[in-house]
């Protein structure tokens, strides 16, 4: 990828916004999680559907079995919070849940993000990736 970039060679790389925007150090929000995630962050998704809810009751339907977890792209089930996954959501918490389920999904490949940056680092400028 580096080498790419300094020699000018277009490369086709179909990579989700949400790779580029963390890469260049961009936020990056729902927007860019519903690309790799609709059902959790579309229009229709999980996090839309539980702030849509209006009373107790509507969010009973749609949460009623959730807890303070997340199961991330590989399937890793993590705790959002400690004792996360004896934490359920109610009406009381469950914008928090919705916050920290989002930012879970957003930064849960951070490290190889940053991993990928600092490799570019060492082949071209830093200004290049802020292009």
């Amino acid at each position: 990828l580096g080498l790419a970039l300094r020699t000018r060679v277009l490369l086709p790389l179909a990579l989700p916004a949400l790779f580029w925007r963390a890469l260049t150090g961009e936020a990056v929000g729902r927007r860019q999680l519903e690309q790799v995630d609709a059902v959790l962050a579309g229009p229709d998704g999980l996090l839309a559907s539980i702030e849509r809810a209006a009373t107790p009751e509507e969010l009973e339907d749609v949460a009623s079995d959730l807890s303070f977890t997340a199961t991330l792209s590989d399937g890793t089930e993590v705790e959002l919070l400690p004792d996360g996954a004896h934490t359920p959501v109610r009406w009381e918490n469950r914008l928090l849940f919705v916050r920290l389920l989002e930012h879970a999904r957003l930064h849960e490949s951070a490290r190889q993000v940053e991993a990928v940056r600092q490799g570019l680092l060492e082949v071209v400028p830093e200004s290049v990736l802020l292009v």
